[in-house]
């Protein structure tokens, strides 16, 4: 654990404690085991089964964080800042990150908006852009926690940001065509990488359904995404992938480059 705990000290910048902060707390819940090891095998194992399993649910649950973090994806050092965006706009991205984080977990909106660069002019106001969203009906506050500060969405949240953000804008004329005839390309394209790529992982001895069920979601997801959203949505299912040992990182690299043309800087 003191490994872990220096790795993670040693990778994120200050103002990211939560990392650090966090597995720690998660780890210091059952640090005393080495009682039950002289009086009761069977519950010794419990509770280091038990240690285990939460600790590997927080560093799953911050992997998936980190793939929404632009900026710390970034392998040239750079920070870009985004001080401009209105109140709407800062709402709808949020929604937009919170909408590929989907799941059983609550996430702090505060470092989705720092790991972005996008700065509020006031600390408070991470909270109560989280309030707005809260009060629509489209996201739900974590039980206990501080006021909104952790969200998750809630289904009404969900189906906003499908049909309002997601919806493909109408426009006029040729300028139409010419960008419905992109989009179609491009996801023809990609539809044809991904068949190409199952087809490849087949004749590799790659078995695992659910790995060809991932590839084929993302043809079904693609249509309503965004290039860099759809980035982000295949970030985060190849690192489930790799974190459940269906793929090894040499595959999820290949399969991320051929899918976006760009370089998955692993851990």
């Amino acid at each position: 654990m003191s490994n872990i705990n220096k790795l993670l000290a040693e990778s994120f910048s200050p103002e990211f404690e939560y990392f650090t902060r966090g597995f720690n707390e998660v780890s210091s819940h059952l640090f005393d085991i080495s009682a039950y090891i002289k009086r009761d095998t069977e519950s010794f194992k419990l509770v280091f089964n038990k240690l285990l399993y939460d600790c590997n649910n927080f560093l799953d649950k911050q992997m998936k964080l980190l793939c929404v973090l632009d900026n710390a994806s970034r392998s040239d050092g750079e920070w870009p800042i985004v001080s401009s965006l209105t109140t709407e706009e800062k709402i709808n991205f949020l929604m937009e990150k919170l909408y590929l984080l989907y799941g059983e977990e609550w996430y702090p909106i505060k470092y989705i908006f720092i790991g972005n660069g996008i700065l509020v002019k006031r600390a408070g106001e991470y909270v109560e852009l989280g309030k707005i969203i809260v009060d629509k009906g489209w996201a739900k506050p974590q039980p206990g926690s501080n006021s909104n500060a952790m969200l998750r969405l809630t289904a009404q949240g969900v189906n906003y940001v499908e049909q309002k953000l997601h919806k493909p804008k109408r426009t006029r004329g040729s300028r139409s065509k010419s960008a419905h005839s992109k989009t179609d390309s491009r996801l023809d394209d990609l539809n044809k990488k991904i068949d190409a790529i199952i087809e490849d992982l087949k004749l590799k001895g790659y078995g695992q359904e659910i790995l060809f069920e991932e590839l084929q979601d993302l043809k079904e997801q693609a249509p309503k995404l965004g290039v860099k959203q759809f980035g982000q949505l295949l970030k985060g299912k190849l690192f489930d992938l790799g974190l459940d040992s269906v793929i090894n990182k040499e595959t999820i690299a290949s399969v991320y480059k051929n899918l976006t043309e760009q370089v998955f800087h692993l851990p």
